[in-house]
């Protein structure tokens, strides 16, 4: 897969960064998360998003939390 990464027509190039997500298992503040994220996506309409940081927590976050069993698919469930 490959992709051009171009100026637009006014010269500009707009990136969105979401960094620290410690997105874990689709949680409300998951779900908040996403939602914040596919805002900010809409009303920015960037030519490039990244995602830098912890993005996924995969580990227990306290007593009775699971841990999460498969941190690939955290992430794309996180990803709008």
């Amino acid at each position: 897969m490959s992709y051009c990464l171009s100026f637009q027509k006014d010269d500009t190039f707009k990136i969105v960064q979401f960094t620290d997500l410690h997105w874990m298992d689709g949680r409300t503040e998951d779900q908040r998360t996403r939602e914040l994220m596919e805002n900010v996506l809409d009303a920015e309409q960037p030519d490039l998003v990244v995602f830098t940081g912890d993005v996924v927590y995969a580990g227990p976050v306290s007593p009775g939390d699971v841990e999460c069993e498969d941190p690939a698919q955290a992430f794309r469930d996180a990803v709008p």
